[in-house]
């Protein structure tokens, strides 16, 4: 986060001087009260970082050899992604607009420097919907025994054979700087089981993408 909010102050202070009482009214003043939105929700950053600690179950998990899931982790995985759909409500459609605008930003790229303000308010309104979102993850991941290594690997999987690909732009990575979301490596070679698992869930997928992009 220190670093994201220095290199922003860098960069509008010396376009707000170039461009005199105009760079201050049009560039710097925005930009700076969307940084310091950012830093207002630092300890929720914070927060999220440290709710996997949370999670009761911590025991190491063992990945099978042939990559197998079975009925049941696939009903629980599934079960804590209704929670927190359930839990969000209507914000889940905030959260699925975000994820479509960011990555989107992430194919092309900042366009001007006035998309900054953009770019840091969409930050600020994602960590509290991605806070509350990981409050109730925690909450179902212990429902339903989950440790945190085997949601994990239950995630790769499912997005596997449900024919998605799986980005990550994690939240918590804020506070070290880290803004570009990361494309996660999933099984090339799928189950024949795991297809017919997901062949349930498959029309209404899409629903839960936006919660994997940010970690969730």
């Amino acid at each position: 986060m220190k670093k994201f909010l220095i290199g922003c102050l860098g960069v509008i202070v010396v376009l707000s001087i170039a461009g005199g009482i105009a760079g201050y009214i049009f560039v710097y003043r925005p930009i700076r009260a969307g940084i310091e939105n950012v830093t207002a929700n630092v300890q929720q950053l914070e927060e999220i970082s440290k709710l996997d600690n949370n999670i009761s179950n911590k025991t190491n998990f063992t990945i099978p050899n042939d990559n197998v899931l079975s009925a049941a982790q696939v009903e629980r995985y599934m079960t804590v992604q209704k929670t927190m759909k359930d839990a969000l409500s209507e914000e889940i459609n905030i959260l699925d607009e975000k994820y479509t605008s960011l990555k989107a930003k992430d194919d092309s790229g900042l366009q001007s420097i006035k998309d900054i303000p953009k770019l840091i308010g969409a930050y600020s309104d994602i960590i509290k919907i991605v806070l509350d979102a990981k409050k109730s993850q925690v909450e179902a991941l212990n429902s339903n025994n989950f440790s945190l290594d085997e949601y994990n690997w239950v995630k790769k999987q499912v997005f596997a054979a449900a024919g998605q690909t799986l980005t990550n732009f994690d939240l918590s990575k804020l506070s070290n700087g880290d803004t570009s979301p990361v494309e996660i490596a999933l099984p090339t070679n799928i189950p024949e089981q795991n297809l017919q698992l997901l062949e349930p869930y498959k029309d209404n997928f899409e629903d839960y993408i936006g919660l994997a992009f940010f970690g969730l």
